[in-house]
């Protein structure tokens, strides 16, 4: 019994010791320490923090990794009425399912948040919907901005020495999934064409 306590009261005070110490790592902690701190915490690697050269804000970071990222592309304006194409086949409700069975449901969906499997039941439920949808822009090839946005997912490269430059960092850019799904049915079409 006496055992016993004592082996309870020791690690009472391994406990204790430990509290006061985490207590004490965390009030000292810097900005640049706290990322050892996660380490002891989580017991892996943390990620590397974002914090590039000349710039002090999270919109000066975004501006930067955008601009090494998406440079801008002056190409020429778009005509304000686009005339459809002579040859165009028209969208099938096959074409769609063909598209939205390549789709992984576990897929992250982009900032409208819907996933493939919302698309996947709408298409059963109701196939002439996307057909709808989709047809037209299909028909007169325009994509339109809407569809262009996108959430970027800022990820580092591996094995840098430094983690000061844009070149560093690498985006992981999430569509929207109706996007993705447009974008497979002209991949299929453009296909055949391509062999």
């Amino acid at each position: 019994m006496a055992a016993r306590l004592s082996n309870w009261g020791y690690f009472k005070e391994i406990k204790a010791a430990k509290k006061v110490h985490w207590k004490s790592l965390l009030s000292s902690a810097t900005s640049y320490s706290i990322w050892t701190v996660k380490k002891i915490a989580t017991g892996s690697a943390p990620p590397y923090f974002l914090n590039l050269r000349g710039t002090s804000t999270p919109r000066e970071m975004n501006d930067v990794l955008l601009s090494y990222n998406f440079p801008p592309y002056y190409g020429p304006p778009l005509p304000l009425v686009l005339p459809p194409f002579c040859d165009y086949p028209e969208l099938r409700k096959q074409d769609v399912s063909v598209a939205l069975s390549k789709c992984l449901p576990t897929s992250a969906p982009g900032p409208e948040n819907i996933p493939y499997t919302v698309w996947k039941t709408v298409h059963h439920t109701s196939p002439s919907i996307l057909v709808s949808l989709l047809g037209p822009l299909f028909r007169f090839g325009h994509y339109p901005s809407s569809l262009k946005k996108a959430n970027g997912v800022v990820l580092d490269w591996s094995g840098k020495e430094f983690y000061d430059t844009p070149a560093s960092f690498r985006i992981i850019v999430l569509l929207q999934t109706v996007s993705k799904i447009l974008e497979r049915i002209i991949a299929s079409s453009l296909a055949p064409v391509a062999r």
